[in-house]
């Protein structure tokens, strides 16, 4: 996305610009909308994340998990950076993971038997389902390094509102600004490469898109809209990558976090069941 200034003169914005802070709900509204005109490429593909919590980083399930698990810690931020942004630290959660998918789970003979008659990626989907569906995952490590994005900034603004208590944000992302980072490979050979020194000895890993064109048609991810994006480097959340990413090579703008006021939750309620469909909690979890 271009580097572009507020729409709304009482916007307050980070130094750096990647954090936006509209005054009230119809500021947001309007920020949102010059925010995702500014996305780049001839068909645009902004993608968003929404947290009840402006604070929380953007860091997967299993990273957030692992951390509570291993320290012993209620809330997996207290981790001192000394240790978060270690190599060893990377190589245990990296571990963690290949251990939790490929020993732990496996996916399905169904579903190895539809990727030989229809070309679906197995490992994908059993991540994804992990991911989408918690209530099925009976791992005591929880969630996956794939993080969900929607294409729909409602479904965001959802969950950005949902049980919020203060402020909420709504991460705005510009999937052509982030590169060439599309998968290629299919998710085995993904996990494969992760277990080898390569891997380690690269730097900052760019998020992976995990968007194969054929997948299976549940109906939660395709009402939610969901894209995902794969936490290769659990040094840093994905804004610690894009933001310096930006800074450096004097790129476009990756992400932008746009906060929501607290005292707007009646506003944004409001707003949703004035969707068509009506953004609610029955729509989006339908299964």
């Amino acid at each position: 996305m271009k580097k572009i200034s507020p729409a709304c003169s009482n916007t307050e914005v980070s130094p750096y610009g990647n954090e936006w802070r509209p005054g009230n709900f119809s500021d947001f509204i309007k920020e949102s909308k010059h925010i995702i005109s500014s996305c780049s490429g001839e068909y645009p593909l902004p993608l968003f994340r929404g947290h009840a919590n402006y604070r929380w980083p953007l860091d997967s399930t299993f990273l957030r998990n692992s951390i509570e698990q291993i320290f012993g810690l209620r809330n997996y931020q207290h981790l001192s950076k000394e240790i978060r942004q270690s190599i060893a630290f990377h190589k245990a959660v990296n571990s963690l993971l290949l251990f939790n998918f490929g020993t732990l789970f496996r996916p399905s003979r169904e579903l190895f038997d539809r990727e030989k008659t229809g070309g679906l990626d197995p490992w994908f989907e059993l991540m994804k389902n992990c991911q989408q569906y918690p209530e099925e995952n009976k791992s005591i490590l929880k969630g996956t390094h794939i993080i969900d994005w929607t294409t729909d900034i409602n479904v965001a603004l959802y969950f950005a509102n949902e049980n919020r208590t203060g402020h909420g944000a709504v991460w705005i992302s510009d999937a052509f600004a982030m590169g060439n980072i599309l998968q290629v490979k299919k998710v085995k050979e993904i996990l494969d490469l992760m277990n080898t020194a390569d891997f380690f000895e690269s730097p900052k890993g760019i998020p992976l898109m995990f968007h194969p064109q054929k997948q299976t048609g549940r109906l939660r991810p395709i009402r939610q809209k969901v894209i995902y994006l794969a936490q290769m480097d659990f040094r840093y959340d994905l804004a610690d990558i894009w933001v310096p990413h930006e800074q450096q090579f004097n790129k476009k703008r990756v992400v932008v976090n746009l906060i929501l006021p607290d005292g707007t939750q009646k506003e944004c309620d409001e707003y949703l069941s004035n969707q068509s469909p009506p953004i609610t909690r029955k729509y989006l979890f339908p299964d």
